[in-house]
């Protein structure tokens, strides 16, 4: 029940997380690299503030904490910047449910592995197809550049979320203090990977980008905190099924924001379009939890 309560609290500040940083990318019209250049010099920060908290004696610091460090922040960070692209191109409440086509990819992996798939998880296989070509028509057709964005996005968290499991059993603390000690050395390493970007570029020192990039570093970590907590308590695979609650909850925060007429971040969306995309979301759940039950 912990693990499930941690994974329904990360997919609602991640929610949260992408409506902030659709703000940075639309309304103040940063690029991409400014805003993931800034928001984890902060996180690092951040992390590096909660260390004496996280660090636990006993904790081991050894190459494999290293090695899972380094994977799980190398392809965080890769598809962090592809999702922040794609976020400049479309409304997070359209996006946020395509990351439920990791199973996909997940699919295509175990296939080209030699694994047997059942059944189920074929047809999970193709509920998850629906559900993309649901959320493609709904409201206009995606762009292609948008799409090829999220499918490095989807890559890049899926790798990174198989290695979180890892780094977590890598400290050989238990599930939540792993998690948390895991978290902060990955931020920590995520600030170190964007020192260059502030020392050549000026840009990502103005006190102005730091103001606006703050909400998001907020709301991520905090979200990253608890899903590193939630895989590491009932492990990526399951985790994943109770992430793809953020699509939903990404489709109520963009019929709010539409209704405040924060239309420069949220656009509006017809009854006939929103019926769709909660549809594809909704088919995207059901499709995750098919695929791992099967």
């Amino acid at each position: 029940m912990m693990g499930i309560l941690f994974g329904l609290g990360a997919a609602a500040l991640q929610s949260l997380s992408y409506i902030y940083s659709r703000a940075f990318l639309r309304r103040a019209g940063y690029p991409p690299w400014l805003l993931l250049a800034v928001s984890h010099a902060m996180m690092a920060l951040m992390s590096l503030a909660l260390l004496p908290w996280a660090y636990v004696p006993g904790a081991r610091l050894d190459s494999g904490v290293a090695l899972w460090t380094l994977s799980t922040s190398g392809f965080y960070l890769a598809g962090q910047l592809a999702w922040f692209r794609a976020l400049q191109i479309m409304d997070a409440s359209r996006l946020a449910p395509l990351l439920g086509a990791k199973i996909l990819l997940l699919a295509l992996l175990a296939s080209l592995g030699g694994a047997w798939l059942s059944a189920a998880q074929w047809a999970a296989v193709l509920l998850a197809a629906a559900g993309v070509f649901t959320l493609h028509q709904a409201g206009g057709r995606l762009p292609a550049r948008g799409l090829l964005a999220v499918a490095v996005a989807i890559a890049g968290y899926s790798l990174s979320d198989l290695s979180i499991v890892r780094l977590v059993r890598a400290t050989g603390l238990d599930n939540l203090r792993g998690a948390f000690f895991g978290a902060v050395l990955s931020y920590l390493a995520c600030g170190l990977a964007m020192t260059p970007w502030l020392v050549r570029h000026p840009a990502a020192r103005a006190p102005a980008a730091w103001r606006a990039a703050l909400p998001f570093a907020v709301c991520w970590l905090s979200a990253m905190i608890l899903l590193f907590a939630c895989f590491g308590d009932i492990g990526a695979v399951f985790g994943n099924i109770v992430q793809s609650a953020r699509g939903i909850i990404s489709i109520g925060l963009g019929v709010a924001l539409a209704r405040l007429g924060w239309t420069d971040i949220e656009g509006r969306a017809g009854p006939a379009v929103l019926f769709r995309r909660v549809a594809g979301a909704l088919a995207m759940t059901l499709a995750i939890a098919l695929y791992f039950r099967g």
